[in-house]
């Protein structure tokens, strides 16, 4: 193993008007269950790499970064507390298994019954319309450079400058994002199945091996707790760094030429 950049989703929403028939909808526990999964899914990722990423958080070696949203600063605090609780001389409170560590700039599953008139627009037909909505952010290859663009500019020049220098590059990076985002970087990979939408803690792991002096992106999907490997069209699954490189290159562009797009 040499490098990993994960790019997950947010694990809980709300909205400030909500309701629930028969009841006052408990909110908080709503988040505090979002709190749950995204804890849940560090302690995963803590077992999935025990031993490429130290017990022992430090800024060289992690960086975590979400969108300018309170629910996915919050899901990146859930989940860095699974994967690093404090240890040795990071313990600052006896009975407290927790650090503070830098973030940088739903009804079935909380057993809610919905009235029965809505089973005929909910969850398969809602969940297929919000498939063809997700779709259509990134439908082209003008549409993807948009939607997934940066971000894969960002990946490709981290793993590039953790091969060229790995001392000065972490070698485990995360993003805090949303549900759209991690559908159109499948779509744009040509991975995305239609019908399906990425659950709360949807996780998308992009690994960097080296083989014989030649570096490999591997890419794994978890979505309700299962994880798949895929592969990126015109690839294999031991996708060569150039080869991708290749693949992705009609669609990256900077920050400055995202704006640009956006603006014309």
């Amino acid at each position: 193993m040499a490098v990993r950049l994960i790019l997950f989703t947010s694990a809980f929403a709300f909205v400030t008007s909500y309701y629930v028939p028969g009841s006052k909808s408990n909110l908080l526990s709503v988040i505090q269950v979002g709190k749950q999964q995204h804890y849940d899914l560090g302690q995963y990722a803590r077992i999935r790499y025990d031993n490429f990423l130290s017990k022992k958080y430090t800024k060289e070696e992690f960086r975590v970064e979400a969108t300018n949203s309170d629910r996915t600063f919050m899901s990146a605090a859930s989940n860095v507390a699974g994967l690093f609780p404090p240890i040795g001389d990071q313990i600052w409170k006896i009975g407290l298994n927790w650090q503070p560590i830098p973030v940088f700039p739903v009804e079935i599953a909380f057993n809610y019954r919905l009235p029965k008139w809505t089973e005929s627009v909910f969850p398969q037909p809602l969940t297929n319309l919000t498939s063809i909505l997700f779709t259509s952010f990134s439908f082209n290859e003008e549409l993807q450079k948009i939607t997934t663009g940066p971000f894969l500019k960002t990946l490709i020049e981290h793993f590039e400058g953790y091969i060229a220098n790995s001392t000065s590059t972490q070698k485990y990076k995360q993003f805090s994002c949303h549900d759209i985002n991690l559908s159109s970087i499948l779509i744009s990979l040509g991975a995305y199945i239609p019908g399906t939408l990425p659950g709360f803690a949807s996780t998308i792991f992009f690994e960097l091996r080296e083989i014989n002096g030649i570096h490999y992106i591997n890419i794994f999907y978890r979505n309700d707790g299962i994880l798949i490997p895929i592969t990126v069209a015109g690839c294999n699954f031991d996708c060569n760094l150039t080869d991708f490189k290749n693949i992705v290159s009609n669609l990256i562009i900077s920050v400055e030429e995202w704006y640009a797009v956006c603006k014309s």
